[in-house]
């Protein structure tokens, strides 16, 4: 692929559009040949409908991946400030990870269809790792290395501290009643807190991470 940046100028009235562009061809055989720009101003599609040959077509830079050609743009959208530039047919400056809303905060409205749209998409996607099966020699690897790692006397407190902060001000998961101390068992060792019956299996006199 061919990453580059463009510039594409009207030759009557001067206005500019600036973006970039990823092309299976070399870009002198893209640019004003086979892509005309992907600008969402409509004044600048109208005119590119009417007479495409009525601009000037310039290639700005080539880059080695599309990434570096993303952060170009971008750089060149702020220097320019294209998105204030009444010279410009760029709507918005460029972000790395698309576009910022520069100048143009969104509603709250907007804010919470967003936010809505994402809990939908969350609530009903699969997590990409669920029912995946780990080998016995990924399980191995991943005893090790929790095993491996010591918590400071300082941060064991903190952790049960926490934890018991929680379980009493949370109802217990199985019998609907708060928590109180009598429930939560702390572990000498490592200093985590639990209310879970499988608790002693990993800890107390079978603790691996005090060791």
């Amino acid at each position: 692929m061919n990453h580059y940046t463009y510039n594409i100028i009207n030759k009557t009235n001067g206005k500019y559009y600036i973006g970039m562009r990823s092309s299976k061809v070399n870009p002198v055989e893209d640019i004003g040949i086979n892509y005309f720009g992907s600008s969402k101003s409509k004044e600048l599609n109208e005119e590119l409908n009417n007479d495409k040959s009525n601009f000037i077509y310039h290639i700005i830079k080539t880059y080695d991946s599309r990434k570096d050609a993303y952060k170009d743009e971008e750089r060149i959208h702020q220097k320019f400030n294209v998105s204030k530039d009444p010279m410009s047919y760029n709507i918005q400056n460029s972000g790395y990870n698309g576009f910022d809303r520069l100048g143009k905060p969104m509603s709250e409205e907007t804010k919470q269809k967003m936010i809505n749209t994402l809990k939908e998409r969350y609530k009903n996607t699969t997590h990409h790792s669920k029912g995946c099966k780990l080998t016995e020699e990924t399980k191995r690897k991943i005893g090790l290395a929790l095993r491996g790692r010591k918590h400071s006397e300082e941060t064991k407190q903190k952790i049960s501290k926490l934890k018991k902060e929680y379980y009493k001000n949370n109802e217990h998961h199985q019998k609907g009643i708060p928590i109180s101390d009598e429930h939560m068992k702390t572990c000498p060792k490592c200093g985590i807190s639990s209310t879970s019956n499988s608790f002693k299996s990993f800890h107390f006199d079978n603790c691996k991470k005090g060791e």
